[in-house]
């Protein structure tokens, strides 16, 4: 379907953009106006979205912010909107996987301008992070094949004639970093990266880097009250944990292998990818820090109580509740993600992250050491368990399957973790 694109632009804060029936003279004042670089970015509601798109205000760039969402994007970015250097535009979430879609959805907001570069940052991909089913296979393949490279193909093609440069930056996913035969979303975020890469051969994409992420932290802000406030913008995170005497661990997790990065440090990343001029021209790059934790350590940063028990649930049980529904990070890839690294633990190598950062990544302690208070959003323990309730209840056999798995599982354990 194709857009209008010129009846869906947000914000420009600038010279209209032009309609489609422009004069020539219009398009060639237009094409006298230099900018140095620019950003095309999708999915702008997003954390690493928005981070990125901060960082790169911050560092000269021009930025064309694509959002499926108008009413969400005019209240993230209220206190931007009035930057001239920034563009949010509306296109349909289903419109991502469309290439002519998005190359005249770009090609429109680029309004004639010429750049020495443009810099295509793709955040699209993931899978189902509310409550409810798991994602399957067809969809998962649409999230993060599909989508990904109809919005990078788009792009690049509708900037083609209007920048010296053109890099790639495919923010990946840490699973793909993991070896797990079983993993569909492992295997499909490896196929993603391997398409992208192709997909870009002959062209005149001057670097292609696939930062994959896991566990990306934000910094404290300060909320409405002057109360410091953190919402790492997913469920199950550290800081939602913080007021619980309770906290359940997948498995035995007796191997520290999960490696949080900050927000920051991923936005200043890819922007550093986006431009440089060193490494592999096709580079893969694990988007972790050197701080080492297990689950436990990780779940139980925050929790304010003298003493947590933690639970360890077998892996089985997990699986067998991502089955019927599925939240955060309790979802069937985790569990195979979770079951990978306790049969073989890797340790990541933060090397090539910290070669692009110039500097060694934050960790948790750098971030958050001095923080003695905040707010923050709890997980939706309770929105779980009753969706889970419902889906077993109009299947019965899934929840006597679950029950008997849970019965049967010899690997409960139980942990205390003492402040």
């Amino acid at each position: 379907m194709a857009l209008r694109v010129s009846n869906r632009l947000i914000n420009t804060l600038g010279p209209a953009l032009p309609m489609r029936n422009a004069t020539c003279n219009q398009r060639s004042a237009h094409s006298h106006s230099i900018a140095k670089k620019v950003l095309v970015i999708p999915a702008a509601n997003s954390k690493i979205s928005q981070g990125t798109i901060s960082e790169a205000l911050k560092n000269g760039y021009h930025i064309i912010a694509l959002t499926s969402d108008k009413q969400k994007s005019m209240k993230i970015y209220k206190n931007t909107l009035q930057d001239t250097r920034f563009q949010v535009v509306e296109i349909g979430c289903q419109d991502y996987s469309n290439f002519d879609s998005i190359k005249q959805c770009v090609k429109e907001a680029l309004q004639g301008k010429l750049f020495d570069q443009v810099a295509v940052v793709n955040t699209l991909g993931g899978t189902k992070s509310t409550v409810g089913a798991p994602d399957k296979e067809n969809t998962l393949k649409v999230k993060n094949i599909d989508m990904p490279l109809g919005f990078i193909q788009g792009t690049l093609q509708a900037t083609k004639d209007s920048a010296g440069t053109q890099s790639v930056v495919h923010i990946s996913s840490i699973a793909a970093s993991i070896s797990s035969s079983v993993c569909t979303y492992a295997k499909i975020r490896r196929t993603a990266e391997t398409r992208i890469t192709d997909s870009v051969q002959g062209s005149q994409v001057n670097k292609v880097t696939h930062l994959r992420v896991g566990l990306v932290q934000s910094d404290i802000e300060i909320g409405k009250d002057r109360t410091p406030y953190l919402n790492s913008g997913h469920n199950h995170s550290s800081e939602n944990w913080r007021g619980y005497p309770l906290v359940a661990v997948g498995g035995h997790d007796d191997v520290a292998v999960h490696s949080p990065v900050n927000l920051k440090d991923v936005a200043e990343g890819a922007l550093a990818a986006a431009h440089r001029d060193f490494g592999p021209d096709h580079w893969i790059v694990d988007g972790v820090s050197k701080q080492l934790m297990t689950q436990r350590d990780y779940l139980t940063y925050f929790t304010k109580n003298k003493n947590v028990l933690c639970v360890h649930m077998p892996l089985e049980v997990l699986h067998k509740m991502t089955q019927i529904v599925a939240d955060g990070r309790l979802q069937p890839y985790a569990i195979h993600i979770i079951e990978a690294l306790q049969n073989n633990p890797q340790i990541l190598d933060s090397e090539a992250f910290e070669t692009l950062l110039g500097r060694p990544a934050k960790t948790l302690c750098d971030m958050y050491s001095n923080i003695e208070e905040f707010q923050s959003e709890g997980p939706e323990l309770l929105t779980y368990i009753k969706e889970l309730l419902r889906e077993a209840r109009a299947n019965p056999s899934q929840l006597v399957d679950l029950a008997k798995t849970a019965i049967a599982a010899d690997a409960w354990k139980l942990s205390l973790i003492k402040k």
